[in-house]
């Protein structure tokens, strides 16, 4: 079931952007703002009729809701008003670039860099100007490790002191820290050597901080010898290997080639891939995916289970509400004045409950019947709130939007329950399965009407290759493990 749900609010978003097609700006934030009462609505009896909503939920700060509404705002911009004139199956197989590029960012997002312990004694070694190099502990050193920290630092294979009983309680660390730790390194790194100085106690002549002041004029780049820290960060070449598989990274190249297949025609005539700046607009919009995505992997890192309909809702309020400051980025991209957002606003509305036509050739203006107008920005679409105009959309605007959030509320809703009573891999076969699905249903006339677009070389090509990228990206390493394990 949500193989076809999936299938269907893919297809009636398109249908969606076909009937209200002048007033894209309006849709983004109507399909946002829709989500408000359905969300708080369920919010508010979670919290008044049941536990699902703990009180961890509701500490957690509302300022990390807004950065994921503003990116997740960007999102819906550049994927309903970017993606009016790019063709259905076009937009389908873009969207699929949101693999690589989340694999992107999440290698630049989310390296470890160590526990606390070990970034507050990189922060002092950074801020002292002292040259030192980080190496890893060690796998099993981490693992007895357990929750302590394995931090150390050694200066000329010299353990300094107890690192971690120093730095444990000391966030951020105060000057006295500062102090201990650059003493400690400096006494045994300079060319000369000066007191004993011991991490823990201070100068071993007198046992507290009054002869800190004695080395405060101690130059960084008078030091000399080898400082090394121990911790559990990892490198860039140890990250890049853990984090990803080989057959992921093999995967997204795959998808990247796929989609490079799919938008070749853009380069010259268009063909079925539609205009190349609309497909480069509508990608972008993986970006916003991707960053959104890794923001809340390291937000919710620190609450146990977050639930859906809380995270959904406060995130949809300031997706609405910043999304009202996107509207001078919507004009450009429309091409309208900013001054002219607030009537096209109101004429979306009336076009969408009323079915209103405002932008019509009976009326003088400037615009086409014709069928390619959904798919070329120089020939601006007439109006077709009313449904009467095949060419442009044989669905009234109303009937259309409605569609279009039944199904995405309802398609949501079984992604959640695959993803709860099912397994991971149930949940990426659904996702893979639409793919193919997807755009299959672009081509016939039963759905899309005179918009049906035919398989072109390139598309289809273009398909199977960004398929076959999915396929090994998500499977490919349980297929040879299994392989190997019999």
């Amino acid at each position: 079931m949500a193989i076809i749900v999936g299938t269907a609010n893919r297809v009636s978003f398109k249908l969606m952007q076909l009937s209200i097609v002048n007033y894209s700006y309006f849709v983004s934030q109507l399909t946002t703002f829709i989500y408000l009462p359905v969300n708080f609505g369920v919010i508010l009896f979670k919290l008044l009729f049941t536990d699902h909503i703990t009180p961890e939920m509701t500490r957690f700060p509302k300022w990390k809701f807004l950065i994921m509404g503003t990116f997740d705002s960007l999102q819906g911009l550049l994927i309903v008003v970017g993606g009016t004139y790019v063709p259905g199956i076009m937009q389908n197989l873009l969207l699929q670039g949101a693999v690589p590029v989340t694999m992107l960012f999440s290698l630049l997002m989310l390296r470890h860099r160590g526990d606390a312990v070990s970034r507050t004694a990189r922060h002092i070694l950074q801020k002292k100007g002292i040259t030192f190099r980080e190496i890893y502990a060690g796998d099993d050193a981490v693992k007895q490790a357990g929750d302590s920290s394995v931090c150390r630092i050694l200066v000329n294979g010299r353990d300094i002191g107890d690192v971690p009983a120093l730095l444990q309680h000391e966030t951020p660390p105060s000057e006295d820290v500062f102090q201990r730790m650059f003493m400690a390194i400096s006494s045994c790194c300079r060319s000369k050597p000066t007191t004993s100085y011991d991490i823990q106690g201070g100068a071993n002549d007198e046992n507290d901080l009054s002869s800190v002041t004695l080395f405060s004029g101690i130059d960084p780049r008078e030091l000399h010898g080898d400082v090394a820290l121990i911790s559990d960060a990892h490198s860039w070449g140890l990250h890049f290997k853990r984090f990803y598989s080989l057959a992921q990274y093999i995967g997204a190249v795959i998808i990247m080639a796929g989609l490079v297949v799919s938008v070749w025609p853009a380069f010259g005539d268009g063909g079925g891939a539609g205009p190349l700046g609309w497909d480069l607009v509508f990608f972008s919009s993986t970006i916003s995916i991707a960053i959104s995505g890794v923001y809340k992997e390291i937000a919710f890192d620190s609450v146990t289970d977050m639930d859906v309909w809380y995270l959904n809702g406060w995130v949809a309020l300031p997706q609405f509400l910043v999304g009202l400051l996107y509207a001078p980025l919507a004009a450009v991209m429309v091409d309208l004045p900013v001054p002219g957002i607030p009537q096209n606003l109101w004429r979306g509305l009336q076009c969408w409950m009323l079915g209103t036509n405002f932008v019509e050739t009976s009326f003088g203006s400037m615009c086409s019947n014709d069928l390619g107008c959904g798919v070329a920005p120089m020939l601006q679409c007439c109006d077709s709130c009313n449904g009467l105009l095949p060419n442009i959309s044989s669905m009234s605007a109303l009937y259309a939007v409605v569609m279009y959030m039944c199904f995405n509320i309802a398609y949501n809703v079984f992604l959640v329950l695959v993803i709860k009573h099912g397994s991971a891999a149930l949940f990426y076969a659904t996702s893979t399965v639409l793919l193919p699905l997807g755009s299959i249903a672009f081509t016939f006339n039963a759905f899309m009407g005179k918009h049906a677009q035919p398989f072109d070389e390139f598309t289809g090509i273009g398909l199977g290759v960004v398929l076959m990228g999915l396929l090994t990206y998500r499977f490919a390493d349980t297929i040879w493990k299994k392989i190997k394990k019999d």
